[in-house]
């Protein structure tokens, strides 16, 4: 499908994130996979509001002219709880005035998470404008809508009382605000069942399932590459991804495999923690950290038997195992709703309990077994996403 759009057609795109996962420059998947699908939908006019810190990412990274960066200051690289509601705050102030200086410009709102410094502003400019606003959700944190689950949701990803508690009450807004929207896109089949669960319109419910550029990526395959690590881990470094499961499990492991190897790749506020942790356990020659490495990274995945993923966090989708499937690393992974819906169809993904053991014994199961097939991950393609995102923006333009 082609469509002609006119001059005022275009799309806002509120896409800020503006603590950077309490970490500068630290961005997670929904900014990701969002950035890699605006780049191809070239039929659309974006209008891109983002905090400086996306911007000197993001402004780089694509020349199409139909991209329109907006970015707006921040005032705190460090963080907290506190900071970041007053941060958010302010930022959605300036959002809302920019986009009512600009609303001859586009048409449709578009939230790209349910994040509150997203959602929040896309609802109000909205309001403001008396135009349609759509969501992107992406995570699986709620069971049901009461403050009280969502609160445990969190809790049990190992965020601290009074965090979980402030972004529960936000959670819990962000479902009133996508009660609201005009569509809201899921990435998974699992998430659509949460939003219908919590009394979301099933007819505003679309699904999308995320996707990669494997046309891109494939330039990095290697067939010839040397294993050189044992386990790979390529994510968010947040205490909710499950590294101090992993540095657990190498140091059991390292007594029947005395030469085991981890490297670990990424960013984020529970670095320096991660490395005096290694450190004092004296692990330095057993895991490796190497920080945000951008597409080098697949250099590292391709050296690694296994990559691991023994995240508490609730999951929207998991685009580091996919990457991990193409290049024919197999996956140890502790078991979700979404991971299930996935990546349960492939054998070379162990979807497992959250046990140290159980995750000991798993990798060294495969270590052992080091033959498996390649599977064949092409629905998860990038073009394929964004041929469905474009429809589903398309019907409300």
């Amino acid at each position: 499908m082609h469509i002609l759009f006119m001059k005022n057609n275009g799309i806002l795109l509120i896409m800020t994130n503006p603590n950077g996962w309490r970490n500068p420059k630290v961005c997670g998947g929904a900014e990701v996979q969002t950035s890699s699908i605006i780049n191809k939908l070239i039929d659309f006019d974006w209008y891109i509001l983002l905090p400086n810190q996306l911007f000197d990412i993001l402004k780089n990274v694509y020349s199409s002219t139909h991209l329109h960066y907006l970015p707006v200051d921040v005032l705190f690289q460090k963080t907290n709880v506190l900071t970041d509601i007053f941060q958010g705050l302010l930022c959605t102030l300036k959002w809302v005035i920019i986009g009512w200086n600009m609303r001859n410009k586009y048409s449709l709102i578009y939230s790209a998470t349910t994040n509150f410094s997203d959602i929040f502003p896309a609802k109000l400019i909205s309001t403001i404008t008396r135009k349609p606003y759509i969501v992107k959700y992406h995570i699986s944190i709620y069971d049901e809508s009461k403050v009280l689950s969502i609160y445990k949701n969190f809790r049990k990803e190992k965020n601290t009382i009074i965090d979980s508690f402030i972004r529960a009450v936000l959670a819990r807004m962000a479902i009133v605000f996508m009660s609201k929207a005009k569509v809201n896109i899921v990435v998974c089949k699992y998430l659509g069942e949460q939003l219908a669960k919590c009394g979301i319109n099933s007819e505003t419910i679309k699904l999308n399932y995320n996707g990669i550029d494997f046309e891109k990526i494939k330039t990095y395959y290697d067939k010839n590459i040397k294993k050189k690590y044992d386990l790979c881990f390529i994510g968010r470094i947040e205490k909710n991804k499950g590294l101090l499961d992993i540095i657990e499990v190498v140091d059991k492991i390292k007594k029947q495999k005395p030469d085991i190897l981890t490297v670990i790749i990424g960013d984020g506020s529970y670095l320096q923690e991660i490395k005096n942790i290694i450190r004092d356990r004296g692990l330095e020659k057993h895991i490796r950290i190497t920080g945000f490495l951008g597409s080098e990274r697949y250099k590292y995945l391709q050296e690694s038997c296994i990559f691991i993923s023994p995240t508490y966090a609730k999951e929207g989708f998991g685009l580091t195992l996919l990457e991990a499937l193409f290049f024919n690393v197999p996956v140890v992974a502790y078991s979700n709703p979404i991971f299930k819906e996935i990546f349960a169809v492939y054998d070379s993904v162990k979807l497992i309990q959250q046990n140290i053991s159980i995750l000991e014994d798993t990798i060294l199961g495969l270590l052992q077994n080091k033959e498996n097939s390649r599977p064949d991950v092409s629905n998860y393609s990038l073009n394929k996403c964004v041929e469905r995102e474009k429809l589903i923006i398309s019907e409300i333009i």
